[in-house]
């Protein structure tokens, strides 16, 4: 069997992977057109594996995070019976060059690797540079009131001036939070990445572990919205969007404080998903998670291709 039939079986068992590493989404954000590459032990079981997704940059073949998916390169197996960290150093190692290699010499390579993933030191020697960037993450959801209390002050008036006048509705309506994010984006002076058949189509085939929650005002404006993905173990803040036209209603805040006591009825982490972008990461800060690292890794596959990516990446 391939890596990918034989990927596809463990997953059937491995429910607990994150949600961009599973097969189901993968089909979708991919087309169908994704592979795999899996590191094995002496016992031919999978112990890590990197989803591949290969497209074209500029006419050039690449391999890089499907749209909508902030997290993929390695990810490990969990396993605790390592009897020490020299044994699980060299267990980490030997799967990576296993991965690298399989992974041949693209002639461009720019992939962020998922928050669990602190050992890049095989990429580093095969060639590879990374850039690190920082997500907030909020542990212990359950305890509202302590996550509360951990929000920046201003960021708690907010939510309790906004409260009084605006409600949170449960959403089936993908158009709705669709013409919201237009409307982020055109603030921004930015076309949208994608159109609403491919969001609709992640709608779709994620409606097991999805949430669309909007913020609405008693004239039944919308104000706001967000797209909530889930898997077993945390909930990501995947999009979310604004009519600026309220701006000054306080739904951002709100909403996004409702959607971490509705995310806590299923898991007990949430990832607002990593920002450099000066507006919005100060909004992230506020509601006090703690920032976790991640790491974007790339390759160009020679010293020309090396010259034309970095030019690429000013663009």
């Amino acid at each position: 069997m391939t890596d990918k039939e034989k990927y596809i079986i463990f997953c059937r068992d491995h429910r607990d992977i994150p949600c961009f590493y599973q097969p189901k989404w993968l089909d979708v954000v991919c087309n169908g057109t994704w592979d795999v590459v899996c590191a094995y032990d002496q016992s031919d079981d999978i112990v890590a594996f990197m989803p591949v997704y290969h497209t074209k940059k500029y006419s050039i073949s690449a391999i890089t995070n499907p749209r909508l998916t902030p997290y993929q390169g390695v990810y490990f197996v969990e396993r605790s019976d390592f009897v020490n960290q020299q044994k699980k150093q060299s267990h980490l190692f030997k799967a990576l060059h296993q991965i690298i290699h399989k992974l041949g010499n693209p002639a461009f390579f720019k992939v962020k690797f998922h928050t669990s993933f602190d050992m890049w030191l095989p990429f580093y020697y095969a060639g590879f540079k990374q850039t690190t960037f920082y997500s907030y993450v909020l542990h212990d959801i359950k305890n509202h009131e302590k996550i509360f209390n951990g929000f920046k002050s201003t960021r708690r008036n907010i939510i309790r001036k906004a409260e009084i006048t605006l409600r949170i509705t449960e959403s089936e309506d993908i158009d709705i939070l669709y013409s919201l994010l237009q409307k982020t984006f055109n603030k921004k002076s930015e076309k949208i990445p994608f159109d609403l058949s491919y969001l609709q189509r992640i709608n779709d085939v994620m409606k097991e572990q999805r949430t669309i929650l909007l913020a609405v005002d008693e004239k039944q404006n919308i104000h706001a919205g967000i797209f909530i993905l889930f898997d077993q173990k945390r909930a990501y803040n995947l999009l979310f969007g604004t009519d600026f036209r309220y701006s000054d209603s306080g739904a951002s805040s709100f909403l996004m404080w409702e959607a971490i006591k509705y995310a806590s009825k299923k898991v007990d982490i949430f990832d607002f998903e990593g920002s450099r972008l000066p507006t919005i990461q100060p909004f992230f800060q506020s509601f006090g998670g703690t920032p976790t690292p991640y790491f974007e890794i790339y390759r160009a596959k020679n010293k020309v291709w090396e010259i034309i990516f970095s030019f690429l990446k000013k663009m």
